[in-house]
């Protein structure tokens, strides 16, 4: 086994060469030359490379380039370890590290681009997303600059997928859209694969569901075809996903089951974190929870040995949505609670949202309405400073909830008014079910029985694959029209309930 320089000596090591100390920099130079060039020698076939120490010849080498001064070097041997290897193995600080010592050294502008994606990739991985577009953004003009059709197509593919993890949905979908014409005007069926898989999950964020089921299926069989096992295994993932929103919660268990084995295989850190996350949702869907959160706390081992902070978070807060339908609502509240500062630190502005209204459902669960509206009015005010309109939908929903359980009736419609419209520019149709919950509910408390029911027939001709929601709304509608003695008490608690799912 070859012994390596830890990086950060590495780097120690290069500012002392550059700033004189020692022996003459030309002798330095000359022999960390030397030195890389031995190290090219040891390395092994591609084929052989399955963990990190079989890339151990490259990483020696490219610390000696880096001390000699041989940036373009250094990035040439660093490429071809990076996507499929390092990346994919989850080295996402190393990585790091490794290309900003790269950053504004390099003379070829293909290597500068190549580096700059490779950067932000990595950054985006450590939750630091705001950096990372800006990181796609100059690659993407350089390869522009320089005719380069297919580092166009990539780089575009991963500025889309930053967008997407700051809940821009329509942009992503615009910028995937053109790396897919890209990919199809060059024959890269890959790339293609790749850019429909990511147009599936946006499609599926977006709540166009089906369509995303249709992207997912064309990626998997394009994965298939080629022999891309990380594509398939990312792309069914997202299939099982769309499946279990359809209410084809066995099925998903398949495809996940499927994606996680494709990950483990291969090695795809990330994916098979995801994918166990994914069995955790689809064990809850099914009422399954203390199987679930097991499924999440093993989801969440992968991210933290990887150093995915975003979706350690999300892990976090779906084990916080576990304990709370245990009951267990203050260890839910402390899941929560360990989640929004992670989101904070990583400046995730949609989940720093999200952890907020959840921290709202879980105290209004506790009976403190006061305190619920407090972190709604927080996450309120993120969502609408970030534009993330559908979670606005919801958060507005839940504060119309408190204030009908406060007994404040007539502003609990007005808040139900503006998500109405809000969900209907953007056709996000649980956002409208929500709301007309939300407002027929308060409706009927003060009695005014025709309105109440036109709401309430209006969700009900929705098309939500969500049972607990249809259960909830078919509910409120009987005891509605059977005038039924308890009726607004009981629709009230239909609404909390449904509000609660989110």
């Amino acid at each position: 086994m070859v012994t390596l320089h830890p990086i950060d000596q590495d780097y120690a090591y290069n500012q002392l060469s550059e700033k004189g100390v020692g022996e003459p920099a030309y002798t330095r130079q000359a022999l960390e030359r030397r030195a890389a060039d031995y190290y090219a020698q040891l390395r092994t076939p591609e084929e052989t490379w399955k963990t990190i120490n079989d890339l151990e010849p490259q990483l020696a080498e490219f610390g000696h380039r880096v001390r000699a001064r041989d940036y373009d070097g250094a990035c040439q041997v660093m490429n071809p370890i990076d996507t499929d290897y390092l990346y994919r193995w989850g080295h996402y600080v190393r990585l790091a590290k490794m290309r900003e010592r790269l950053l504004e050294r390099l003379a070829d502008p293909s290597l500068l681009a190549a580096n700059l994606g490779g950067l932000g990739r990595a950054c985006h991985s450590l939750g630091q997303v705001e950096r990372a577009i800006e990181f796609h953004e100059h690659a993407v003009d350089i390869t522009r600059e320089i005719g380069d059709r297919a580092g166009e197509g990539l780089y575009l593919r991963n500025l889309g997928n930053a967008y997407y993890s700051i809940g821009r949905l329509e942009q992503a979908i615009k910028i995937f859209g053109e790396a897919l014409i890209i990919a199809r005007e060059t024959g890269d069926r890959r790339a293609e694969g790749y850019c429909l898989s990511s147009l599936g999950l946006a499609y599926y964020s977006s709540g166009r569901v089906k369509r995303a089921k249709e992207l997912c299926e064309e990626a998997v069989a394009i994965a298939r075809e080629i022999g891309d096992r990380w594509l398939e295994g990312n792309s069914l993932g997202t299939l099982g996903t769309a499946n279990r929103t359809l209410g084809q919660v066995e099925r998903a268990i398949e495809l996940h089951e499927e994606a996680l084995s494709v990950a483990r295989n291969v090695g795809a850190r990330w994916v098979e974190g995801t994918s166990l996350g994914n069995l955790g949702l689809d064990h809850r869907a099914l009422g399954q929870t203390e199987r679930a959160i097991q499924f999440y706390e093993e989801a969440l081992v992968v991210a933290r040995e990887i150093g995915d902070r975003r979706k350690e978070a999300v892990w976090l807060g779906n084990k916080g949505h576990g304990y709370r339908t245990l009951g267990q609502l203050e260890q839910a509240i402390q899941l929560y609670k360990e989640a929004l500062v992670i989101a904070r630190e990583t400046g995730d502005r949609q989940n720093e949202s999200y952890y907020l209204g959840f921290l709202g459902i879980a105290t209004y669960a506790l009976g403190q309405v006061s305190q619920a509206a407090k972190f709604y009015k927080e996450a309120l005010t993120i969502a609408r400073e970030a534009g993330y309109r559908r979670i606005e939908v919801i958060w507005l929903g839940n504060l119309g909830v408190t204030y009908h359980t406060l007994g404040q009736f007539k502003q609990a419609i007005k808040l139900h008014e503006k998500p109405l419209t809000i969900a209907r520019e953007t056709g996000y149709r649980l956002g409208k079910l929500i709301n007309y919950l939300g407002w027929g509910g308060a409706l009927l408390a003060i009695m005014e029985l025709p309105d109440a029911r036109r709401l309430l027939a209006e969700a009900l001709a929705l098309d939500v694959p969500d049972t607990s929601y249809q259960a909830a709304l078919a509910m409120g509608i009987v005891l509605l029209h059977q005038r039924h003695p308890d009726s607004a008490q009981t629709f009230r608690r239909c609404c909390d309930f449904a509000a609660a799912q989110c």
